[in-house]
């Protein structure tokens, strides 16, 4: 009878002991699988796409990146096609050309009473432009003037070539050309680049920097292009003075790849078509 009892005991406490095993060891499995799944996802997270970097700055460079391979791979002559084939429909409340305003404000700076005798109110003028576009970057072109003609701010493409300003008076720097040697400038005919047709040979052109020190170049030609398919980046390109046909590509080349030359350019309307062509004014740096 007390061996039974003992055996009743044995048995009892071994159901209890292998039943608390089994409660317990699923609570514990359970309770690791999070933290396995928490530190794949923070893994996954911290490791960057493509490059596996473990860095947690990764992701914002791998951001930027694509833009700016994107930049570096562009075709020079689709580039050159695509700063104006943006399907954009001028705004029929303004002006044609609006370059008009820089004009009148610098006659009305040159018509104002001088508190002096110096110095002269065109000195005078230019000066009081340069002090509104310095911003002490000595590296950024900040400004563009022509005495009578033009006193424009300008601004980068931020990485993509086919960006123009649609702000009236500002001038946008085609960030390509550069990568070719010269400095290119674009506007639309219908906002800051109406005032490009008006430049004539022999004029001089000045770049205002950010440090508000200033480079002067001289007007040595105008070129001037039909685009065949205006709003196409294959389009085609005819020399309106010559009659020669050529591609984009080789138009960006013949243009652009000019060591220090300064380029203007904006588009020619006709036939009610805003991009039916392609203005280019030259100038060379002045001594």
């Amino acid at each position: 009878m007390k061996s039974l009892s003992i055996l009743v005991l044995l048995g009892t406490l071994s159901a209890i002991i292998i039943g608390a095993f089994f409660a317990i060891t699923p609570a514990r499995a359970q309770d690791s699988a999070p933290a396995v799944a928490a530190a794949s996802q923070e893994q996954a997270a911290v490791v960057a796409p493509v490059t596996g970097s473990q860095e947690v700055a990764a992701p914002a460079v791998e951001a930027v990146a694509p833009a700016a391979a994107e930049a570096a791979a562009v075709e020079p002559g689709v580039a050159l096609a695509q700063t104006f084939t943006v399907s954009l429909q001028k705004d029929t409340s303004s002006p044609v050309v609006e370059a008009a305003p820089a004009a009148a404000e610098l006659a009305a700076l040159e018509a104002a009473p001088a508190a002096q005798a110096e110095p002269a109110p065109a000195v005078a003028a230019f000066s009081s432009f340069v002090g509104s576009v310095t911003n002490g970057n000595s590296a950024q072109v900040t400004g563009i003037y022509v005495d009578g003609v033009m006193a424009y701010g300008v601004v980068g493409q931020g990485g993509n070539a086919a960006f123009v300003s649609e702000q009236p008076n500002v001038v946008t720097q085609f960030g390509l050309a550069s990568q070719y040697g010269s400095q290119g400038f674009l506007a639309h005919n219908y906002l800051a680049g109406g005032a490009f047709a008006t430049i004539g040979i022999g004029q001089t052109i000045t770049l205002v920097y950010g440090d508000g020190s200033t480079r002067d170049f001289q007007v040595t030609g105008t070129q001037s292009y039909q685009a065949l398919s205006p709003d196409s980046t294959q389009s085609n390109f005819v020399d309106l003075n010559s009659g020669e046909q050529i591609s984009a590509s080789t138009l960006f080349h013949k243009v652009y790849n000019s060591k220090n030359s300064l380029v203007l350019q904006t588009c020619i309307e006709q036939d009610g078509i805003s991009t039916w062509g392609r203005l280019f004014i030259t100038a060379v740096p002045l001594s």
